[in-house]
């Protein structure tokens, strides 16, 4: 025999919660952490957003994302950038350029590129999590982390209904402003 399967228990949804440490929240070195996912193509599905373009020197396709890393009200953060699995060789590349050009321009910033660190693990060390429209919101949610999503395209779509429902998602309306954005942040970092 090469397995040995329960006849009494099955686990259903995402097992890795169950086998990634407990559920206390902990911050290494004291800083809060910021987890932010990207989107796989984001230089194909976002080309219709010219100020989303990743080659726009320091853009994380994002809106605002880059003021709101370089913000000094956000100093004491640990930023964590994980690309998507299935990310294009141009949009790493992209991306890396990108951070590097953040981290020349604020070289006391925190920020770096995770994609070794088991998601679950990057999830239970955040205190929050951005995305664009990215599925790390649902199993955000079943640890009970916020997750804000910035996609223009998705943002009136069903997508996140049962997560925007129990407020764990929010989800910023097409047009939403750089303070709508970093109030929204700011809120939810404190009070979590």
């Amino acid at each position: 025999k090469y397995f040995n399967l329960s006849k009494e228990y099955f686990l259903l949804g995402y097992p890795e919660i169950f086998l990634t440490q407990n559920t206390d929240k902990f911050y290494i070195n004291n800083k809060k952490r910021i987890l932010i996912t990207l989107t796989d193509n984001m230089c194909f599905l976002y080309s219709r957003y010219p100020s989303m373009s990743l080659k726009i020197n320091g853009n994380l396709c994002i809106p605002y994302l880059n003021n709101l890393i370089n913000n000094k009200i956000f100093n004491d953060i640990k930023w964590i950038i994980r690309m998507h699995p299935i990310s294009t060789p141009e949009d790493i590349r992209l991306i890396r350029k990108n951070i590097n050009i953040i981290k020349n321009r604020n070289p006391k910033l925190d920020i770096v590129i995770d994609n070794q660190s088991s998601l679950m693990s990057l999830i239970r060390q955040s205190s929050l999590h951005i995305s664009l429209n990215s599925s790390v919101a649902m199993k955000c949610s079943l640890l009970n982390k916020n997750s804000i999503m910035t996609c223009p395209v998705y943002n009136k779509s069903d997508y996140f209904e049962d997560l925007r429902s129990n407020k764990l998602c929010f989800i910023l309306e097409e047009n939403y402003t750089e303070e709508n954005f970093t109030e929204l942040v700011k809120n939810l970092i404190t009070y979590n």
